[in-house]
């Protein structure tokens, strides 16, 4: 996400100092709270991070165009139908709980968690593509090549 985020804040042409780094968004929002800087992070870690929210003020990034995928993925035919179930489980929690959760304590963020996309690649080949030393592989040609 950091690299994705720097990303962005160039595209915007927005400078900006970076005097520490954090492992844990618990350790990120708990200096903010404090009042000790600012900091871009998902609605997952402000919900990670509950017991600094009444203290943080949550405010949208001043463009659109930043997003991210959360893929789960599985050697091809290694958990049978686990990974389905997982995906499955996971797109219900999201639907029923996580976003619910981020409309409620995000108020500008209960327009857009609708438009929020929870439903399977519809060509499930292209989850598991990945690309290394310049050609296309599938995941499992890559660690599998025999």
């Amino acid at each position: 996400m950091g690299t994705q985020i720097e990303r962005h804040l160039r595209r915007l042409r927005i400078e900006h100092p970076q005097t520490m780094s954090f492992d844990t968004s618990d350790s990120l929002l708990s200096m903010v709270a404090n009042g000790m800087g600012v900091a871009i992070t998902t609605p997952l870690c402000i919900l990670q991070a509950a017991v600094h929210r009444p203290a943080l003020e949550v405010m949208p990034l001043p463009a659109t165009g930043l997003s991210r995928t959360i893929a789960l993925v599985t050697k091809q035919g290694g958990l049978g139908t686990l990974a389905a179930r997982i995906a499955d489980d996971t797109r219900v929690l999201l639907r029923n709980w996580t976003l619910p959760q981020i409309a409620a304590q995000i108020a500008w963020m209960a327009r857009s968690v609708g438009s929020i996309v929870l439903d399977p690649l519809a060509h499930e080949d292209a989850a598991c593509r990945c690309v290394a030393g310049g050609s296309t592989r599938t995941l499992d040609e890559q660690y599998n090549p025999n």
